[in-house]
Parts: C-alpha cells; structure tokens; sequence
C-alpha cells in the first residue's frame, strides 16, 4: 500500500508539472546511419537511388520540390523505409538521448520525440530499434513519420500543445538534432515564429560530429516581418526582380513547394508595402 500510494503522488507530480523543454531527434543520418535510399524514375524511365540525405537534399533543391519533381515527370519508390535496413548506431547521439531520458527522470519537464521523414508505417520498427539500443521507447513522447512533410509544422503544433488559451506557451527550450540542410533551414524559422522561447537550438548532425546553425542576423533588411531571409551561399531570395522569382528561390533554397513559397513571397511583401509593384512587374 505503501509503494502504491509513493506511485500515486509520483503521478501526480509528473501531471501537474507543465512542460518546459523539447528534444526532437532526425531518425535517419542522426540517430542511425540505414542501407535505406530513396528510388526514383525520371520521365524518360532513368531510374537513379538517393543513398544518403545530401543526395536527396540536392535533387530536391534542383527540383524545386517533390511536388516539382512529380509535375515533371518523376515518380519515386520510399519502401525501404518502411523498415530499419542494417542500421549503424550514431552513438554521439544515442548518448545525447541516454542523457536527456536520464535527466528527464530527476524532473520530467523535458518531452522527446524521434520526428523522421519516414512515413508512418515505419513507427513500429523505429521503436523496435530504440529498444534494441537500450533506449526505452516509452521515454519519448512520440516518434512522429511525417511522409516528408513539414518538421517546423509538426513542431509548432506540439508548442500549441503546451500553450494555454491565452496563448503562452509554457515551452522554453528546443533542441533540433537533423542531418538535413532543408529541415534545419525550415525548423530555424521557429526562432522567429516564437520569439518568446529564447533557447531555440538547431544541431546539424554530421559524420563524427555535430555544429549548431547560428542565429541570422535580426538587422538584415529582409528579417523584419518573420525572419525569411534565405538560404544557400548567401543568396537573398529577395533581391530576385520579380514575385515568379522569389518564389523559385524560396522553394529552391526552403524546399516549400509552390503554394507555401507564395503565401511566404506575399506575405513578406505585403508587410514591406511592395505586394502591388512585385506583381506588376510580373
């Protein structure tokens, strides 16, 4: 009786006590290194594999989008990522998430979460694998397969999770672990859509190591409405002379796709009174 009531309070500490922290983890290239590739067969029936993130990451920016790619002609094969295929623990990173289940028991204010590209099917064979390494899967909130979409999307609506009707959010801290260029540029804009979280942490995972993606400059002239200044070798998407070109430059440099880099154009126009030139130019 004695345990079962020591059991109870412990419960009811942990319920009352609001959330504070996020550590999200990439699953492929960050927490583990997979034989998995992407397929693909162009509109002349070429087929070619994307072993590896930057592969893909390249085709995409080239493309503009998946969505692009498709128009084009391209279809592609994502069934090896239905599973866990020879898997190579990246234990840099598994210690990290050691680290943090480890803290999270002491004071559970932190919520984990694997968030992978993959789509939902490969929920049950990520969470096998976890616990192959040792990790318990039930430490982490969720693991989340988003079939490619959008990482700061899914984010921003764990935030709304923990935000109240008056809408703070009891959030203060996100750590972001990715290999991709394209969802780290596209988790980074959070720093802008929530600057009332102060420690935002956006970790590019490499071969033997990991750097953090440094806060833009809050000065540059383009950062002022939501911060969607863009990326790729200093390259301004807005200094494109028309609205067409500012929204390739957003899908190519982002990895929007068509209706996304719209709204984002119009809406930094719109908020720098240049919406009517930009589109009688065009």
């Amino acid at each position: 009786m004695k345990l079962l009531l020591e059991n109870w309070r412990k419960y009811l500490a942990e319920e009352s006590q609001p959330i504070k922290k996020l550590r999200i983890f990439d699953f492929d290239e960050t927490i583990a290194y997979t034989d998995s590739e992407v397929r693909a067969t162009g509109p002349e029936g070429n087929e070619i594999g994307f072993p590896d993130q930057e592969a893909w990451d390249n085709f995409i920016e080239e493309m503009g989008s998946v969505e692009d790619a498709e128009d084009a002609g391209w279809s592609f094969d994502f069934s090896d990522y239905s599973r866990v295929l020879n898997p190579e623990e990246n234990e840099m990173i598994t210690k990290i998430i050691a680290d943090v289940i480890a803290a999270n028991e002491r004071n559970p204010e932190r919520e984990l979460y694997v968030i992978t590209a993959r789509g939902p099917e490969a929920r049950g064979p990520i969470r096998r694998y976890l616990k192959s390494l040792g990790l318990n899967p039930k430490a982490f909130e969720n693991i989340i397969g988003l079939a490619g979409a959008s990482k700061r999307d899914e984010i921003e609506r764990i935030i709304q999770k923990h935000t109240d009707k008056d809408g703070k959010t009891s959030i203060e801290s996100i750590h972001f672990f990715d290999d991709s260029d394209i969802h780290l540029n596209d988790v980074k804009q959070l720093r802008n859509d929530f600057p009332e979280i102060e420690d935002i942490k956006i970790k590019k995972v490499f071969p033997g190591g990991i750097s953090n993606v440094k806060q833009e400059n809050k000065n540059h002239p383009y950062m002022e409405p939501d911060g969607l200044q863009a990326e790729g070798e200093g390259d301004d998407c807005f200094s494109r002379k028309t609205f067409d070109g500012k929204v390739k430059c957003m899908k190519r440099t982002k990895g929007y796709g068509q209706e996304r880099a719209q709204a984002t154009v119009a809406k930094v126009l719109r908020a720098k009174k240049e919406i009517k030139e930009a589109y009688n130019k065009d």
